[in-house]
């Protein structure tokens, strides 16, 4: 669910299937979600990418973190926005503006600023994601 972003050729196509890579031509692995929020509404999901680029991005492998976000022009009424270490007070929806990625594949820094590596020029692996709630313990000596 979410837009609609690859055509049957690989190439960006509103109609086409959709697809929660930051580069669809690569291969997008080992998802993780989780739903959090007041009542779980908010899904997430990490994943990384590995593999070369076939639209002049990054080879390296790197790991992407995306929300829901309600879009109600979009299949299932939502759309992914990603979520990564530049994207701070940006909106970045995985969807078919910008180049027909959507802005995180427009170039090789806006891919980077979408990513959650450390160090976007090294390789970043198996990526997990958690939900709950996280209470404060007071440890008294």
């Amino acid at each position: 669910m979410g837009a609609d972003r690859l055509a049957p050729n690989g190439g960006p196509y509103s109609g086409g299937d959709p697809t929660l890579n930051v580069d669809p031509s690569r291969d997008g692995i080992e998802p993780d979600d989780a739903f959090t929020g007041p009542n779980d509404k908010v899904a997430w999901v990490v994943w990384y990418e590995t593999g070369p680029s076939n639209i002049g991005l990054a080879d390296n492998d790197m790991v992407f973190a995306a929300k829901i976000v309600a879009d109600p022009t979009a299949d299932g009424g939502f759309h992914w926005q990603a979520v990564g270490n530049g994207t701070t007070g940006l909106t970045e929806p995985l969807d078919t503006s910008s180049t027909g990625f959507g802005p995180c594949a427009a170039s090789p820094t806006a891919e980077a600023a979408c990513s959650l590596n450390a160090n976007p020029a090294e390789g970043a692996e198996d990526p997990q994601v958690a939900a709950g709630t996280l209470t404060r313990s007071i440890r008294r000596s």
